[in-house]
């Protein structure tokens, strides 16, 4: 009954604050665990890292989908909302020192853990940049927990100011991309309007599609999405969060209603 009426009257920024307390209140430990087939050394600092990271991953069928596309050996690959870096280490393990990895990720504590996951798995073609990613280059507000997002203009909540790059200017700096990897909670259009240049060279893309949770709070629908790739004649390939496989989505095919990833390959 009290958190009940505490969730009720305080302002959302105590809320986030007090989140972020909980969240920190955990025994820090390192771990090794195998993910998507390669045994990684991760840091396990917050409740969030520990449900995440603390057991084996299979395949992920994501990483099965685009090793049939540009993802191998000597490729090189944006991951933008890296979280801890744990998916960019196993990216940095399939591209191998051949290849090169670009970690981007806003949460400041994130990127810091993301910078230990790399340093201790001696993974020296991982680059990790605090920063966020969207639709032109310049600072955001952003939400400081740790599966955090880009502040909305209209909500009263209290954000820290983060630099913020886009795709095209990674490709500048970095060179263009095989393969770019998307998890943004909600803002993946932004993104993509900041990858138009990059995306007429068709890198094959993984995208998150926060339906339901964060995509319609910036503006946009899974429509969007969809439309936005359908321009460069990808082929896309989706797969809701509840089930096991990815599918091919004709385009004509009405898109998922709900929270969903998507694969998009060039052909």
């Amino acid at each position: 009954m009290i958190k009940k009426t505490l969730r009720k009257i305080l302002p959302v920024s105590i809320k986030n604050q007090i989140g972020m307390i909980l969240e920190m209140a955990i025994k820090k430990r390192i771990i090794k665990r195998n993910y998507s087939g390669f045994p990684l050394f991760v840091h396990l600092e917050d409740r969030t890292g520990y449900e995440w990271y603390n057991n084996d991953w299979d395949l992920l069928p994501e990483i099965e989908l685009l090793k049939k596309g540009k993802l191998c050996s000597g490729a090189k690959v944006f991951d933008c909302g890296a979280h801890q870096g744990i998916l960019a280490s196993i990216l940095a393990n399939i591209t191998s020192e051949k290849g090169q990895v670009i970690a981007v990720e806003a949460n400041p504590h994130n990127f810091d853990l993301a910078v230990k996951n790399r340093d201790i798995n001696a993974l020296s073609q991982l680059e990790i940049i605090n920063k966020a990613v969207g639709e032109k280059e310049g600072e955001v507000s952003f939400i400081n927990r740790s599966n955090g997002r880009i502040k909305l203009k209209n909500i009263n909540e209290k954000g820290i100011k983060i630099p913020c790059t886009t795709v095209d200017q990674l490709s500048k700096e970095f060179g263009t991309p095989d393969v770019i990897f998307i998890d943004v909670e909600g803002y993946e259009v932004n993104v993509l309007k900041g990858a138009k240049r990059t995306l007429e060279s068709r890198p094959d893309c993984f995208i998150e599609v926060h339906v339901g949770c964060g995509l319609e709070n910036f503006g946009y629908t899974a429509q969007d999405v969809l439309d936005f790739l359908h321009k460069y004649k990808y082929q896309i390939f989706v797969k809701p969060q509840k089930e096991k496989e990815f599918k091919l989505l004709e385009k004509n095919s009405e898109c998922p209603k709900e929270h969903f990833y998507l694969v998009a390959l060039s052909v």
